[in-house]
């Protein structure tokens, strides 16, 4: 029997319905879709964010390359680039700097938040702990050590997109996925998931006393 497909949009939000499931699916301000994923009874989007909005509706700064990038950081300004500053790689997401996601004007949309340090490490210890939750978290078909016997459980899908360095240069694809945790008392974590298991720790600031790296951010539905 031919299922039958129909939509519903709400605050944002897409529910798909047929006859065998609903996939709920949110579309950002730039008409981008994320499908959502619970885990541990939390709602999280199931792809990195790829919003150059706040949630005001005000732009965030495209670096267009690593002098931009460095003169952002440098100037304290919200910024955001692309893998290796090349728009045909966004599919693994927008790389954010430290203050795009510190910013007050929220990068996260309404009824959104940038996850905290506990929302990683409840999901980390839901999925087993540090080392079992891998495989649970990574996207089957995006590059990652064949020796990870990925699962993808959780729909996560996760991609070994690595991070920005300090000097600009992105570093660890295929290896690593590293995503902001908001900031409490001055702190800004990152989550990072590897082959030797899930690391949550915070993020340092370089010799000028600023955080320089970028990192993808995935989002969790307050």
């Amino acid at each position: 029997m031919k299922k039958i497909i129909t939509s519903l949009f709400l605050f944002g939000t897409i529910i798909l319905f047929n006859t065998s499931s609903a996939q709920l699916i949110y579309t950002d301000a730039n008409g981008t879709d994320y499908n959502i994923t619970t885990i541990n009874g939390k709602e999280w989007m199931g792809s990195n964010y790829m919003c150059d909005k706040f949630s005001n509706g005000e732009a965030i700064l495209l670096a267009k390359n690593v002098t931009e990038w460095k003169k952002y950081i440098m100037l304290g300004k919200p910024a955001y680039c692309f893998f290796g500053f090349n728009a045909a790689l966004k599919q693994f997401g927008f790389i954010y700097n430290v203050f795009a996601v510190r910013d007050p004007r929220n990068i996260a949309p309404a009824g959104w938040q940038v996850p905290s340090k506990e929302n990683y490490v409840d999901m980390v210890n839901h999925l087993g702990g540090t080392v079992d939750a891998v495989a649970k978290l990574c996207d089957r078909t995006a590059g990652w050590p064949s020796t990870i016997a990925i699962t993808n459980t959780t729909q996560f899908s996760a991609l070994p997109g690595g991070y920005l360095n300090a000097a600009g240069v992105n570093v660890d694809r295929g290896i690593s996925a590293n995503f902001w945790c908001s900031t409490v008392a001055g702190v800004t974590h990152i989550m990072t998931i590897k082959e030797t298991g899930v690391v949550v720790s915070a993020a340092r600031p370089g010799k000028k006393g600023k955080i320089e790296q970028g990192y993808m951010l995935r989002l969790v539905k307050q």
